[in-house]
């Protein structure tokens, strides 16, 4: 079996020079602008087996026998 979680993020970012970035028209040339997008991924893999079970009876196990605290 194989599944998996997927996650994304996107991001825009603006940073102005005070005063300068903030005049119409020209303030363009005084922004910075960024965009970030991140993607991520965990993926979990499933490997089943088969155990070799002896064909006898089981022994029951009793914690309260073994434990002395």
């Amino acid at each position: 079996m194989v599944g998996g979680l997927y996650q994304e993020s996107k991001s825009q970012n603006r940073n102005r020079i005070p005063i300068l970035g903030y005049i119409p028209f020209l303030g363009d040339m005084f922004t910075l602008r960024s965009e970030t997008h991140n993607k991520s991924e965990v993926a979990m893999i499933v490997i089943p087996y088969v155990l070799d079970v002896p064909d006898g009876g089981i022994e029951a196990f009793d914690l309260r026998r073994v434990s002395s605290f």
